[in-house]
């Protein structure tokens, strides 16, 4: 698939923006975050130049392009954690999470990053929630509902 061109044109009143926050008012479907990730990516253009800086400041009339990608599905992938189920019944799981064990990873780790969520546990949940987000640092218990 190709991606979708968003096209801009920067009002008298936004001169001078940030390119990050301008796209983020023009562009509301994406994250500030993702925005930036595209700008960094080379995938935003500033009246035919590629800017690769989200602090570039914008001025009045420029033309901006976006190039936006398709999204693409996570597909998580079961990992051979060994976690101890505790408890479960049809609406809870109760876990002993072990010290180090990420329950959130940020996304920058990558799937090769063990956490709750690459574990074959969460596989059987519909939204594998942790009810406590807890640092790998802590041990106990982790709540999440099953599928």
């Amino acid at each position: 698939m190709t991606p979708t061109q968003k096209s801009i044109r920067i009002a008298a009143d936004e001169s001078g923006g940030r390119l990050d926050r301008l796209l983020a008012v023009h562009v509301a479907e994406l994250s500030r975050t993702r925005l930036k990730a595209l700008i960094e990516a080379g995938a935003v253009t500033v009246d035919g130049r590629t800017i690769r800086d989200p602090g570039y400041r914008v001025n009045s009339g420029a033309a901006i392009l976006v190039a936006i990608p398709p999204a693409v599905a996570a597909k998580p992938a079961a990992e051979p954690i060994p976690l101890e189920v505790i408890y479960e019944d049809a609406d809870i799981i109760v876990i002993d999470k072990p010290k180090g064990l990420v329950v959130h990873p940020p996304p920058e780790t990558g799937p090769e990053r063990w956490s709750m969520r690459s574990s074959p546990i969460a596989a059987r949940v519909s939204r594998a929630s942790a009810a406590s987000d807890a640092p790998a640092s802590c041990t106990g218990s982790t709540r999440t509902r099953p599928a």
